[in-house]
């Protein structure tokens, strides 16, 4: 059939071209939605399910190897049906069935994936806290070698967490706007006749700011009420090699998390719904202090006195501050036209909470406890049977200080320093 007998007044049949770019254009989108499919059930296996790497690399190329063999085959069939449509045919679904070109690798993968999550992905931010000297010495105590070790710790920024979550699910921002106009009433709220969640308990009731008495807070960039979100916060330590091994200790991990009480119960425990906020190992917590690494407040362990209050705008601290001044976050408009609308809120910290050894690390008291020497961070020894322990210890490196409450809170690891002055410890 000759070229000119397509371009014929009244011809309605399809020039061979333009089917084949329908046919490539078609193969293109199928392809890229079987490796977005892929990326997030791999991703999913790797991050929730805590699959190996190792073991992911060895199912990719098992089912690259089926992909191989079916491709073989339908190629085979192809060519056996006809010479002239049977190799065209063989590429195209050569082409359909490449679902792993271009994530063959776990750093291709991972690329991949944070592509496709786009905003809703918060990057840690990494901090630097110091350098310390590790050595080794000798059958006779000499040192033999040494070197400087860089202590970092990782913050995920929660206002950035917070961002993401009102601006992809629609079903948590409906209740952070409920609980928040809940907790925004002018007039004196009732008390409530039953106790089911830490909103109904007197620690939350008595709170100045998101208590019964507290009001609503004026936003200035449109008629409306300013967000009150409120937190709570766990600290705990993870083991990451063997216990009872050579290595224990050594590679301790502190975990600090937070989880947001304007969700329901239902919500809040689910996984998607716990927010961490710092990594760092559990040795450093004890060099640097949790005023440093958790407050982000720079501290003279010297004389205890705090240097600079935002030192570390991105820690647990740092951002804590920062919603007691007020954020501005980008919310979902209530007008019919929807969209996005600029809107001011508040956070503060209701609870802190941590197991008896990680409370020990974080606040001016022991980590344990003795019968003879009952602080494990100073030490101050009992001169007789009678002799109480001071009510207030601030431990420096090894020394004790005599301070009243307030001054320990504030150069230790406080709610005041860690949040507002507005939070309970």
């Amino acid at each position: 059939m000759c070229k000119a007998a397509y371009s014929a007044k009244g011809d309605r049949r399809v020039k061979q071209d333009s089917l084949c770019g329908g046919i490539e254009a078609r193969t293109a989108i199928f392809q890229s939605a079987m490796k977005q499919n892929l990326t997030d059930e791999l991703g999913r296996m790797r991050y929730e399910s805590l699959v190996s790497g190792s073991t992911m690399q060895q199912l990719k190329g098992q089912m690259r190897q089926w992909l191989q063999y079916t491709t073989d085959h339908i190629d085979q069939e192809l060519q056996l049906s006809g010479p002239n449509s049977g190799v065209a045919i063989a590429k195209m679904i050569q082409s359909s069935l490449a679902w792993f070109e271009g994530i063959e690798t776990e750093a291709t993968e991972a690329a991949h994936h944070r592509s496709l999550l786009g905003r809703t992905l918060i990057s840690p931010v990494e901090r630097r806290l110091g350098t310390h000297k590790v050595s080794v010495k000798d059958a006779e105590g000499q040192e033999y070698t040494s070197r400087i070790v860089k202590d970092y710790c990782y913050d995920i920024p929660l206002v950035q967490q917070i961002q993401a979550l009102i601006e992809y699910d629609s079903a948590a921002w409906d209740q952070i706007l409920r609980s928040s106009e809940a907790w925004s009433q002018d007039d004196v709220r009732p008390s409530p006749d039953v106790i089911a969640d830490i909103p109904d308990g007197k620690l939350f009731i008595e709170h100045p700011k998101l208590g019964m008495e507290s009001g609503s807070i004026h936003c200035e960039l449109h008629d409306s009420k300013r967000l009150k979100l409120a937190f709570m916060a766990y600290y705990d330590e993870v083991e990451t090699v063997n216990p009872l091994g050579v290595a224990r200790g050594l590679y301790s991990i502190g975990c600090c998390y937070v989880k947001l009480i304007n969700l329901p119960p239902h919500m809040r425990d689910r996984l998607e719904y716990i927010f961490p906020v710092t990594l760092t190992l559990n040795s450093d917590v004890k060099r640097y202090g949790p005023e440093n690494i958790i407050a982000g407040a720079q501290v003279d362990h010297e004389t205890g006195a705090v240097l600079d209050l935002d030192a570390a705008p991105y820690s647990l601290g740092g951002q804590m501050r920062q919603l007691d001044r007020g954020v501005e976050f980008s919310v979902r408009a209530a007008d019919a036209f929807g969209g996005y609308e600029k809107r001011n809120g508040h956070g503060w910290m209701v609870l802190f909470c941590a197991d008896f050894p990680a409370a020990g690390k974080l606040l001016p008291t022991s980590q344990s406890t003795s019968a003879t020497m009952p602080c494990r961070g100073c030490d101050w020894v009992p001169k007789d049977k009678k002799a109480k322990m001071p009510a207030s210890l601030l431990h420096v490196h090894g020394k004790w200080r005599r301070r009243t409450y307030k001054q320990a809170s504030v150069s230790s690891m406080c709610m005041h320093v860690v949040s507002s002055p507005y939070s309970y410890a």
